[in-house]
């Protein structure tokens, strides 16, 4: 059985972004193709500016909790957060 390799670069668009983007392939692709290696990295802050402050009510009193903007797995943001509760 014969190997095919197509590789999918971001910089060889044919329009849109880096990350949301359309390639123009030379012909149609035919046949049974399976991925082998993906690299999709992380280019969004899961924090920004604009989703970082949290609204707490608690004994009648309102507060504010802000997390620093950057990147966060599920358990980094938990710790952040229970930070901030401090």
């Amino acid at each position: 059985m014969a190997t095919n390799t197509l590789i999918l670069r971001s910089r060889d668009r044919a329009d849109g972004e880096s990350h949301h983007f359309r390639i123009q392939l030379a012909h149609p692709l035919e046949g049974c193709w399976a991925l082998e290696y993906a690299s999709i990295p992380n280019g969004h802050f899961t924090v920004t500016a604009t989703n970082n402050a949290l609204r707490v009510a608690t004994g009648g009193n309102d507060y504010t909790i802000t997390v620093p903007v950057g990147y966060y797995s599920i358990g980094i943001l938990v710790d952040a957060l229970c930070t901030a509760l401090l």
